[in-house]
């Protein structure tokens, strides 16, 4: 996928991934956003979930925990795990 996606996104959340993994919103939505740090360092079925849905939509990222603006120094592993 090389362009950029337009038109309709939605969030990827815990109450929904199990639905959206189950091919539930094909064909309905144009990407789908992600926190990393909700996948950062975890295993398991969220993982593999994610993994699967990225093979049918484009992922948009969206951090949160980055402290850009913050004083605190950044976190090298952080950055170089996102």
């Amino acid at each position: 996928m090389d362009s950029h996606p337009t038109g309709i996104g939605l969030g990827l959340r815990s109450a929904i991934i199990a639905e959206i993994d189950a091919g539930e919103a094909d064909g309905a939505l144009a990407f789908v956003e992600v926190s990393p740090e909700n996948y950062l360092w975890r295993g398991g079925r969220s993982v593999d979930r994610l993994a699967r849905i990225r093979e049918r939509f484009p992922l948009l990222g969206h951090g949160l925990t980055m402290n850009l603006g913050g004083l605190a120094p950044f976190d090298d592993r952080f950055f170089a795990e996102l």
